[in-house]
């Protein structure tokens, strides 16, 4: 079909345990090893932690928020307009791909410090004024990040809930349900689960949000997937 590999950008990334794979040869070109990899405009880490690409979206948001402090500063524009354009150009850059993360709690503590700082820049607050957060939020109207984050899961959890069962995403958050469950997962009989303290997996995230087990949560994603074809 008249397609090309673009070796340069071909990678070996093994994600989740295990050592770094060693480089291989394939059409007389070597294929080289990495621990991260930026695809579709995120940042993977072979750690499957998602700090990594919070750093780098931190950065890349406040590069754009530096580049607008023209904005901020003007006196002739409302504070409604702004925040609109903080959220149009600032927080989408910042909250993208947001709803696969796994957020500890040094990440959240990242996430809203950068927000809060944001939001008193726009409002020309000096570092010296003590205004605390609770009334810097009631005059810019903004909600925390945890919440957007949160709202952006479950959504897609919703989404893959509801496609066809022969979909690879339906098929694999099913099996990611199973084994949160306690399942032992049909992929090879030697599989066991990593020894000492596991990884926040995504599902453990959904849980979290909805204060449900996995299997709650899918039981209750499809029973509101039925009331929604209803209406």
């Amino acid at each position: 079909m008249g397609l090309n590999t673009y070796w340069s950008k071909t990678k070996i990334q093994n994600l989740g345990h295990g050592v770094t794979p060693a480089p291989v040869q394939l059409q007389g070109h070597v294929v080289e090893s990495t621990d991260r990899f930026t695809y579709l405009g995120s940042d993977i880490h072979s750690s499957e932690r998602s700090t990594p690409e919070i750093l780098r979206r931190i950065g890349l948001a406040s590069n754009i928020f530096g580049r607008l402090a023209n904005i901020w500063k003007r006196t002739g524009l409302s504070l409604r307009t702004k925040i609109r354009l903080y959220n149009a150009l600032v927080i989408s850059v910042l909250l993208h791909g947001s709803e696969t993360w796994t957020l500890l709690k040094a990440d959240e503590r990242r996430l809203e410090a950068f927000h809060m700082n944001c939001q008193r820049r726009i409002l020309g607050i000096r570092w010296f004024r003590f205004v605390t957060n609770a009334s810097v939020t009631s005059q810019t109207g903004e909600e925390g990040l945890a919440i957007r984050i949160c709202r952006r899961r479950l959504s897609i959890f919703g989404q893959m809930r509801r496609l066809p069962e022969a979909t690879p995403a339906h098929s694999t958050l099913r099996l990611a349900v199973d084994a949160r469950a306690g399942g032992k997962p049909d992929i090879r009989p030697e599989w066991k689960r990593q020894r000492g303290r596991q990884t926040v997996y995504w599902v453990q995230q959904i849980e979290d949000d909805t204060g449900l087990n996995a299997n709650d949560a899918w039981r209750i994603a499809r029973v509101l997937e039925g009331a929604t074809t209803r209406n």
